[in-house]
């Protein structure tokens, strides 16, 4: 308990207002949510808990050269942890103050630490202070939820295209075989992790590569693709994951969506694809917003059915760090799921 009282109380100390949050030219920041999800059963009783807890510190370390780190809550294990740590190495940038210019790029660098792997469109709202709903698209919760790893990335930025590459560990997969060495199924879809008879083996990453681009050629609409190759013990590709997505607004009204592809085994018995696509709309309405999202996630077996899920959202910006939001989410084959309600707050 120890553990989660003490930077909790660093957080109300410095969020209160007239708490200095520059120490010496070190930036001291953060957020943190609270929410509750209302039972959907007379027997479940409702649940509050945190969501997310985080403070970022960034620094300049020399001209052009940045320092930042974040310790970030683990609601399952009940501590803190790192989050990000990461030097920024600024090299071209347009504004005039910088030291090395490039005419048309609006910013050029490379990040080496631990970051938000920058794979298709959810990973710009990862920070729940930043998300206009409380849960996270289906499809990004099956397949990669969340991609935060160490590695290297660069980047680049421009008015009409934004392009960042990365070389990062990666992340392992499961697979089942039985007792004569029969390939079985893949993360407890053909087979039960907990029968005797059952070998579980992880198949363990030793290097991932990949990148995003984004183009908007001056309009208000963005097209992205991205693609991530994960290279096992042997150096061959033994797992793939791609993205395409779209970002647009019109006056008050905003659209994104994205359709991702994920492929394991490709060095197994039999690969496995699984597939889906989200879109969401959103209407900003001064301090209010209202939201939806549709989303499905196709496995790949075809003794499961397609998850589709409906998540119909609404929030308050009381204050600009101050967030509060609703959504009621539904499981398209029963229409039922919970509802949740949350407190965002950042400094």
């Amino acid at each position: 308990m120890r553990t989660l009282l003490l930077p909790l109380l660093a957080l109300l100390l410095i969020a209160t207002p007239g708490y200095a949050t520059d120490f010496n030219g070190v930036d001291l920041t953060g957020f943190a949510d609270f929410y509750t999800s209302a039972p959907q059963t007379r027997s479940e009783g409702p649940g509050f808990q945190f969501g997310q807890v985080e403070l970022d510190l960034e620094a300049p370390l020399a001209p052009g050269i940045s320092f930042e780190a974040a310790i970030a809550f683990d609601p399952a294990a009940q501590t803190f942890g790192v989050g990000a740590f990461l030097i920024d190495f600024d090299i071209f940038e347009s504004d005039e103050s910088h030291s090395r210019q490039s005419a048309g790029i609006d910013h050029t660098g490379i990040v080496v630490g631990q970051f938000d792997v920058p794979f298709g469109l959810d990973w710009h709202v990862y920070p729940s202070i930043d998300r206009n709903l409380v849960t996270i698209p289906l499809v990004v919760e099956r397949t990669h939820t969340m991609w935060n790893d160490f590695g290297i990335m660069a980047y680049t930025e421009h008015d009409f295209f934004n392009v960042v590459g990365f070389v990062v560990n990666g992340f392992p997969y499961e697979s089942g075989w039985n007792a004569n060495g029969d390939f079985l199924g893949y993360h407890g879809v053909g087979y039960d992790p907990e029968e005797a008879s059952v070998s579980v083996r992880e198949h363990t990453c030793q290097v991932a590569l990949g990148g995003r681009a984004g183009f908007s050629f001056g309009l208000p609409v963005e097209l992205g693709s991205s693609a991530a190759f994960f290279f096992d013990q042997d150096r061959s590709v033994d797992m793939t994951l791609n993205a395409f997505d779209v970002q647009t607004g019109w006056g008050f009204l905003g659209f994104k969506g994205e359709y991702l592809i994920h492929t394991i085994g490709h060095n197994q018995p039999a690969s496995h694809t699984h597939q889906g696509w989200y879109g969401q709309l959103t209407a900003e309405l001064n301090r209010y917003y209202l939201t939806g999202r549709f989303g499905v996630f196709s496995p790949d077996d075809t003794s499961l059915d397609n998850e589709q899920a409906l998540s119909l959202g609404a929030g308050w910006r009381f204050e600009e760090n101050i967030i509060f939001r609703c959504e009621q989410r539904y499981e398209l084959d029963s229409m039922t799921g919970p509802t949740f309600l949350q407190v965002a707050v950042g400094f």
